[in-house]
């Protein structure tokens, strides 16, 4: 409930005409506080960084007409918009920072994930609601599964009727997966009818880890769809209204035959039992290694032959020990 009254607010602010008051942003509502005092407070965070003697018109508009949105928040029982002046020598250290050289700039930090986020885009109130609203509702963790393996992922993909999946490529080396994951998991509840949201870890299992190696994932985050025995690559901005309109985009019947085609222009491979059974007649090189994805080793079951090779080794050694 908390999410649509939430969206409900935001919408009627922006499409309400409001003249803002000549006077400070911080008399229009805004809270005043220094760097430290908020980082001591719990929960999300959201606050803007300025310097009171340098902002243009325009901005100090800008920050007045972001009180409805600080009041909004505070209705659904979070904390408002706060306000950190550079003039304020208490915030000196904060503002050393590299990345407040260029001020006003938003900085949202969401408590239970530990993720700091800051806004890249253009200062104004359209901008600012669409950051906010973006991160900080949740979807349910638990309509994001995890991938096993390519085996796997073609079973549950076939069992599912080709239910289109969504995958989400991670790694340790990726800064922003963290925050990522809060659009993955929000898109992952709206979308969970339709699309099976998973994550690939591509430092995890070593059926991710191979499965990432053989495709060439080496940018992260990373997104493929499939649908119709296809993947397809999402190419941009990492927000939940980006992601979400592509793969509804995608799904549509029009674009059915031009994924395949763009498919068929990377790969002759068909995510499908069918083109593996038919391959598999010819899916091993002389040495015997696999030729076709996802027609590779099972490293799961070859540990587990591994494993059970040593306990009969031990075995007839101890038997052997009791002979002699």
């Amino acid at each position: 409930m908390r999410i649509v009254s939430f969206l409900f607010l935001f919408a009627l602010y922006l499409t309400t005409d409001t003249t803002p008051p000549q006077q400070d942003a911080s008399a229009e509502g805004l809270r005043s506080i220094t760097h430290n005092e908020m980082l001591k407070l719990g929960g999300d965070l959201i606050a803007i960084y300025w310097d009171s003697a340098a902002a243009t018109d325009q901005q100090k508009e800008t920050l007045q007409d972001l009180h409805n949105i600080s009041q909004a928040m505070v209705v659904q029982g979070l904390h408002p918009i706060f306000l950190i002046d550079k003039q304020n020598k208490a915030n000196n250290d904060a503002f050393n920072l590299s990345y407040f050289e260029k001020l006003p700039r938003l900085m949202m930090h969401l408590g239970e994930e530990n993720v700091t986020e800051l806004m890249e885009e253009s200062f104004n109130v359209p901008n600012v609601a669409a950051f906010v609203l973006d991160r900080i509702q949740r979807g349910d963790p638990e309509d994001v599964y995890s991938f096993v393996s390519e085996e796997d992922l073609l079973d549950f993909y076939e069992e599912t009727d080709r239910k289109p999946v969504l995958l989400f490529f991670t790694s340790k080396m990726c800064k922003t997966c963290a925050a990522n994951m809060i659009s993955i998991q929000r898109l992952a509840t709206s979308l969970k009818d339709n699309v099976t949201t998973m994550t690939v870890n591509c430092d995890g299992t070593l059926d991710e880890n191979n499965y990432c190696s053989r495709i060439l994932m080496r940018k992260f985050p990373h997104l493929l769809l499939l649908a119709d025995d296809v993947f397809t690559n999402f190419n941009g901005t990492y927000t939940t209204s980006n992601i979400g309109s592509w793969v509804i985009n995608e799904l549509k019947e029009e674009r059915k035959e031009a994924r395949r085609k763009e498919w068929a222009e990377k790969s002759k491979e068909i995510f499908s039992s069918e083109y593996y059974e038919e391959v598999g007649k010819n899916a091993y090189d002389k040495k015997g290694r696999p030729k076709e994805w996802p027609m590779k080793p099972n490293i799961r079951r070859t540990v587990k032959q591994m494993d059970d090779l040593e306990r009969r080794i031990e075995k007839l050694e101890h038997n052997l020990k009791d002979f002699e």
